[in-house]
């Protein structure tokens, strides 16, 4: 298990993963006010979980109010989530022993 904070050009997200040897799970937490020395991801909001693959293939479950739905306020907004899903792909490459793709 372990984590990494990811910052976009908009906010923060706090990154939970786990290696599941065929594949890596990930939790995404918003983090509303970034401070690196203060983050109780228990305060936090799950904003997506989902995990990747060994041959690259991803599946992810938008968790805002539990539903499928992604809202965007703005085009930039369209790029937070996939700059996230993005990020965790590019983590399961790098730490995923079996990752082939």
């Amino acid at each position: 298990m372990g984590h990494e904070i990811f910052e976009t050009q908009w906010c923060a997200f706090y990154i939970e993963y786990k290696d599941e040897e065929c594949r890596m799970d990930f939790e995404v937490y918003e983090i509303e006010q970034y401070d690196p020395k203060y983050f109780n991801k228990d305060e936090s909001e799950l904003y997506i979980r989902g995990h990747v693959k060994w041959d690259g293939c991803s599946n992810w479950d938008l968790v805002e109010n539990h539903t499928v739905m992604y809202h965007a306020c703005s085009r930039e907004g369209i790029f937070i989530i996939s700059e996230v899903m993005a990020k965790c792909w590019d983590i399961a490459k790098e730490k995923l022993e079996r990752f082939d793709s």
